[in-house]
């Protein structure tokens, strides 16, 4: 488990988490032991049914293959155009980079939370 993940983790206990491109959702699997509720999300079957399988029956559901726009900005979004996004409706309060990610996700990958506004 990457310690960035388990930094942020551990400062949002039982906080909803939304994982967008889930991969084989590792971080979900701990998450829902940990009692958060979460939410992983894929747009490639593959990525869906590693998930599934890795989660178990138990928390399989968790995973939902859908295009990410419906969740959230696409893929590849430059930061600029996120903050446009997202800014008038959530707040942003942590936005940290990921040290040790896996290695598909080198240079690519922060943690942020965004509180919705009102």
């Amino acid at each position: 488990m990457p310690s960035a993940f388990e930094a942020f983790a551990s400062r949002h206990v039982c906080t909803a988490v939304l994982i967008p491109g889930c991969g084989s959702a590792y971080e979900a699997l701990w998450l829902a032991e940990q009692g958060s509720p979460v939410r992983a999300i894929d747009f490639s079957p593959a990525a869906v049914a590693a998930a599934r399988e890795q989660l178990g029956a138990q928390h399989a559901a968790l995973v939902e293959q859908v295009d990410f726009s419906s969740y959230e900005p696409p893929f590849g979004i430059e930061r600029a155009e996120l903050e446009a996004l997202l800014t008038p409706y959530f707040e942003l309060i942590e936005d940290e980079a990921v040290n040790d990610p896996i290695p598909v996700s080198v240079g690519r990958e922060c943690w942020m939370s965004w509180r919705r506004r009102g």
